[in-house]
């Protein structure tokens, strides 16, 4: 697989390369956090009008897999909570 990077900042304002999987990684991490707040699926930051690839010009697949990493992540912290509630 290639690595594409993707630059982002961090707290300090310093670039940051990070690598699709990492960035995906990072989504699933968000999802996850969500679900374990409490928050439904439906609040994937994603499918905000703002974000979506219509009003961005971003590419559907580049979308998709943000997402749907976000969507994966809430759906195994929802696998993990529901199995023990």
């Amino acid at each position: 697989m290639v690595a594409r990077t993707l630059e982002s900042t961090n707290k300090t304002d310093r670039p940051v390369a990070y690598t699709v999987l990492e960035m995906l990684l990072t989504y699933q991490d968000e999802g996850m956090t969500a679900r374990s707040r409490g928050f439904g699926f439906d609040t994937n930051p994603f499918l905000v009008k703002e974000r979506l690839p219509q009003t961005t010009g971003e590419p559907v697949g580049d979308w998709r897999q943000k997402a749907e990493a976000w969507l994966f992540g809430w759906l195994l912290e929802n696998a993990w909570t529901t199995e023990f509630d």
